[in-house]
């Protein structure tokens, strides 16, 4: 017969950085409470395992993430299956055994069902995971959505992604151990199917050595394996029921000239079909020890706004192979999107505003091998490409047309061509290896090394002001980078410490002038960087229920390649021009120093809440710099940029039985610098405004930012039937205004961003159910709505007003069409409904 009991795991800690995690602990005599060695501990269905040791201390290295049966046996004691045993990368995941003796084994075992942990008591620093389980349920469908809802995230004005008070594009991401950032324009630039995640890792503030290239955090996304039994799924999402409140005429105002939706639908909307999705999983025929794990992802949708559009199908394809104490893994990605933007004063001249089509493909291998239960060694090769063309039509540059503005407000017949051509290919094949050592109980060693080379192709034509001229430039360089880095995770029981070091270099193999602000000292080869960047996290764990921790990093990131290579054909002084941007490939890596103090507190068996305060000093930050020279006024990239952020992120988080999941997180925090972006020393400069004397809050500061979760998970033995097997989650999301500065009258002075737009409020709930279908395929039919109140969220606001959409007497703009601009708020409600089949 088999005992069934509940059993609270003690926690996954952070360990490795990578793509596998570890399973450590002690195995006891239930009776005695003495250890037992020669106790094998194993993982089912998997070829990982270890045994215990004079102590009854084990561990089981390079396990993929995911969800684990595990058993522990030995002559003479009562099995034990410990169930549903979650494994995190980069974490490990403390498991102790208590066996109890018995005179004869007959196949009597004990089954202890985990639960996902409250607290981890080696927690070094703040990290968020998020499981596919999580993810499936989630009223959210991007990565950037996801991110969102976690602690210590807010967005911009624009929905792009800040940490912990730094700018956009400071967050490093990874698939499977690879880097898949743009190595030219920054950001996440890979096609994913929701479905292909095993699971998604954030790692704010501070992080291990292994990791670099990144100012606020990295983005760790492990994709899903194939399983020896056949599984899969196929569904559909609708695209949004409750239609647009824009795409009609007079929608907010009256319209000032001629809008028709049907000619819109005509000339570039794509077909509006909803979302298709579907992976299949299982062995491959005739190959031993080998499976196969296929996703993919059709979604075709117009947008919300009164034209723009989004076409995308992704891909991906991963086959894993076992040869003895060796995995081998292939992963095939590509993916395309069709795409349209909208801006406000292009409303009637759609068919003359750039579209973009995007292509991207990525092939990876990696091996991994362990040739005893103490050492393993992994190694990766992997090829990413970008193709991104953006253009008017399938105009080329020399077939756009100019145009004279004959209306201050929209750009009308006669207007021309928005003043935009980029074609762009980028090309990285990178590789990275790791040495994993459990030199005793106490020190698990790891070194690692990394190298990439960038093939990065840009031919790009653009106005950057109104009435000026047009710039061209193209170019093609090949840019390497490598990294290594040693760390070391000391494990006692009163603390654990994680200590490493990374070193980093790049070429980017470019010239630039020899002094930046003199065009005729001559041309040199742009510097090679070089950072060593320390890093140490502490946890001491003062109870079983209370944990302290503390770390503190340096932390580096590579400027963009374009702030490095733009414009670089202007170096000969005679070709200079006024307004001008100009690349610098001298330019220096940014920096953050981080730090970060942290208590976890388990308040029930089920109820527990975490508060971490952080402070960052980041220097060296890009920035673009006027230089006059010789009756020209021309700009450079530059690091003249700095800034600090601080704050406290507060979590709640419970559940009560395996029916209710709860969490609340609230973050305070705030972000203050001399300039916002990149850009904005050239817009400054350009429009005359006077550079800020003192630090202002960042355009991006959000004081206060809370998120609330409600999971409701109907089991199939639920005593009302019909609500059996249904799952309801809500999400509930809230930030304080961005800042603004306001307009006080003509010449007189306000302090930068010193005024806050009103607070924006999002309620997103989904809502299933499952119901058997035919022959051990299920069903389950949802329903899921975002920002379900229709609640309005301003982005942008005018300066007299602080409002959206009112100007204000004396604003720029008089028609009510011109001001009532929709992209200055966030979306409108949005309800979608689909169904889904799985087995």
């Amino acid at each position: 017969m088999k005992k069934i009991i509940y059993f609270s795991l003690l926690l996954p800690t952070l360990l490795l950085a990578g793509v596998t995690g570890k399973i450590a602990g002690r195995v006891v005599n239930a009776k005695t409470g003495e250890p037992l060695p020669c106790v094998n501990v194993y993982i089912l269905g998997a070829n990982l395992g270890g045994v215990t040791d004079d102590e009854g201390y084990y561990f089981i290295l390079n396990i993929p993430p995911g969800y684990y049966d595990v058993k522990a046996e030995m002559m003479g004691f009562q099995s034990v299956i410990q169930e549903e045993v979650l494994v995190v990368s980069d974490r490990t995941t403390p498991l102790n055994f208590s066996l109890n003796p018995t005179v004869l084994d007959i196949g009597k075992e004990v089954i202890v069902v985990g639960e996902r942990p409250l607290i981890e008591i080696d927690r070094t620093s703040k990290i968020s995971v998020i499981t596919d389980r999580e993810i499936e349920k989630m009223p959210l469908h991007t990565v950037s959505d996801i991110l969102a809802a976690q602690a210590g995230v807010t967005t911009g004005a624009g929905q792009e992604i800040h940490v912990r008070g730094g700018r956009s594009g400071e967050l490093a991401y990874m698939i499977d151990g690879m880097s898949v950032r743009d190595p030219l324009f920054g950001g996440f630039k890979c096609f994913l199917p929701g479905g292909s995640i095993s699971e998604m890792i954030l790692l704010s503030g501070t992080f291990n050595a292994e990791y670099g290239d990144a100012m606020s955090g990295v983005v760790n996304i492990v994709t899903k394996s194939g399983e020896t039994n056949f599984r899969g799924d196929i569904g559909y999402s609708s695209v949004n029921i409750t239609g647009s409140p824009y795409r009609k005429k007079d929608a907010l105002a009256e319209d000032k000239y001629e809008y028709t939706p049907q000619d819109l639908r005509d000339y570039r909307d794509v077909p509006s079909l909803g979302s298709y999705e579907g992976y299949l999983s299982g062995g491959v025929p005739g190959l031993r020890n080998t499976t196969l794990f296929v996703a993919g992802k059709h979604i075709a949708e117009n947008s919300y706004l009164p034209f723009g559009c989004s076409l995308e199908r992704d891909l991906i394809a991963k086959i894993t192979t076992r040869l003895g104490n060796s995995n081998i893994f292939l992963s095939l990605q590509g993916g395309d999107n069709y795409y349209q933007s909208y801006s406000h004063s292009w409303k009637y001249r759609y068919d003359h505003y750039p579209r973009g089509k995007r292509f991207m493909h990525r092939e990876a291998i990696s091996i991994r091998h362990a040739p005893n239960e103490r050492f393993f060694y992994s190694f990766g090769l992997s090829n990413f490409a970008n193709d991104n063309l953006l253009r008017v039509d399938d105009k080329q540059p020399e077939e756009y047309e100019s145009g004279i503005a004959t209306d201050l407000e929209f750009y009308t017949e006669g207007g021309g061509d928005y003043p935009l051509y980029r074609d762009s290919k980028t090309g990285t094949v990178s590789s990275n290896g790791s040495l994993t050592l459990q030199l005793n109980k106490r020190h698990q060693l790891k070194a690692g090394f990394e190298a990439k080379r960038c093939d990065l192709y840009l031919h790009q034509m653009r106005r950057m002001v109104v009435g000026g001229p047009y710039q061209f430039q193209e170019f093609q360089h090949y840019p390497v980078e490598a990294a290594a880095y040693l760390q070391d995770k000391m494990e006692y029981n009163y603390m654990v410490l994680n200590a490493g070091v990374r070193f980093d270099y790049a070429d980017p193999r470019a010239d630039i002038w020899r002094d930046i602000t003199d065009p005729e000292s001559g041309v040199v080869r742009g510097d090679k960087k070089m950072q060593l960047s320390p890093r140490i996290g502490l946890a001491h764990p003062v109870t079983d229920r209370t944990v302290l921790h503390f770390a503190y990093g340096h932390f580096f990131q590579n400027p963009s390649y374009y702030c490095q290579y733009t414009n670089l054909d202007y170096l000969d002084p005679d070709s200079l021009v006024n307004n001008v941007i100009i690349g610098n490939p001298s330019i220096k890596a940014q920096k953050t120093v981080a730090y970060e103090v942290g208590l976890q507190q388990k308040l029930t068996d089920a109820f527990a809440f975490y508060i971490t305060a952080f402070y960052r000093d980041m220097t060296n930050m890009v920035t673009t710099r006027r230089i006059r020279w010789s009756g020209v006024d021309y700009f450079i990239y530059d690091n003249a940029d700095y800034g600090n952020s601080k704050g406290i992120d507060l979590s709640l988080k419970g559940r009560v039985g395996n029916i209710l999941f709860a969490s609340f997180n609230y973050t305070f925090s705030v972000a203050r610098g001399n300039r916002s972006s990149p850009m904005e020393g050239f817009w400054n400069a350009y429009t005359g405004m006077p550079e800020a004397m003192t630090e202002y809050y960042l355009d991006f500061d959000r004081t206060h930012d809370i998120a609330f979760s409600l999971s409701v998970e109907l089991p199939e033995s639920f005593h009302t039937k019909w609500l059996a097997n249904t799952t309801f989650n809500l999400l509930v999301e809230a930030s304080s205004g961005l800042p603004y500065t306001p307009y006080v009258g003509l010449g007189l002075y306000v302090e930068e961003n010193s005024a806050r737009m009103p607070w924006t409020t999002e309620v997103n709930l989904r809502l299933e159910k499952d119901i058997p279908f035919f022959r051990g395929i299920s069903s389950r039919f949802f329903v899921e709505g975002n920002n379900i109140f229709d609640h309005i969220n301003p982005l942008y606001v005018y300066s007299r007003t602080g409002d959206p959409w009112d100007a204000g007497w004396g604003g720029l703009g008089t028609s009510p069409d011109a001001v009532k601009d929709p992209s200055n708020v966030g979306k409108r409600r949005e309800v979608r409904c689909g169904f889904k089949l799985f087995w």
